[in-house]
């Protein structure tokens, strides 16, 4: 899970999650429901780039991933 992400204009985007491994993309959805963040399962013991579906990159100031 990531959430309490900013600055606001990556607040409701979709986040992209790209496995470094396969370059194959994966889209996750903003949700309100799970601590107004996004929520998704990813392979151990792999890297994976992280950003959100804008027009002009913007990279975050903060946020908190989560391993369940």
């Amino acid at each position: 899970m990531i959430n309490q992400h900013a600055p606001a204009a990556i607040m409701f985007r979709d986040l992209l999650v790209t496995s470094a491994a396969t370059n194959r993309t994966s889209i996750v959805h903003f949700t309100n429901d799970n601590e107004q963040g996004y929520q998704f399962t990813a392979a151990t013991r792999r890297d994976y780039w992280l950003h959100w579906d804008t027009d002009a990159r913007v990279d975050p100031d903060f946020y908190r991933c989560v391993r369940a």
